[in-house]
């Protein structure tokens, strides 16, 4: 079972989001390494909750706008199929400090629901699969989980096949 660390506030930007839409959601807090910024599958670890349950937030530059893929922590990002989804034809990820930028939060904790506006948003088809998936929440140590389908309703999303 996961650490509860009582410091980390659980309200963010991005469950701020969701409270005002009146979607349902919960939080799950963990002990996270500051030092890590790719901590979705040590989260998972912590969590004791299967990786291929909880999504990361990628930032990329698309033609002349950002797209943001939320794939699997335990995969990739496939740009050229995120491309493709929005109906471009190439997606390149950007810079570090770009992506906290356009996403509002430190990289490794970036959650789709803190975006800049008019972020095309594309929730990898695996997110699909499950009664429920969870996403970072915009700080270190905070997780959410969500439907799959609020996500995609919320934030308009598209669904396509984007994660290797």
């Amino acid at each position: 079972m996961a650490k509860v660390n009582p410091e980390i506030l659980t309200e963010t930007p991005a469950t701020a989001v969701l409270a005002d839409a009146g979607v349902p959601y919960a939080i799950h807090s963990y002990c996270a390494d500051p030092e890590q910024t790719s901590s979705g599958v040590a989260a998972a670890t912590l969590l004791g909750i299967d990786p291929r349950r909880i999504f990361k937030t990628i930032i990329t530059a698309c033609g002349e706008g950002y797209v943001a893929g939320v794939v699997p922590v335990a995969g990739s990002l496939d740009t050229t199929a995120l491309a493709a989804a929005v109906g471009r034809q190439s997606a390149e990820l950007v810079e570090p400090e770009v992506a906290e930028q356009i996403g509002g939060a430190a990289l490794g904790c970036i959650s789709p629901f803190g975006l800049a506006d008019g972020v095309d948003i594309v929730v990898d088809t695996a997110a699909m699969t499950f009664q429920s998936m969870l996403v970072d929440g915009g700080t270190r140590g905070i997780a959410i989980e969500v439907f799959p389908q609020h996500v995609v309703n919320l934030l308009r999303a598209r669904v396509a096949p984007i994660s290797v």
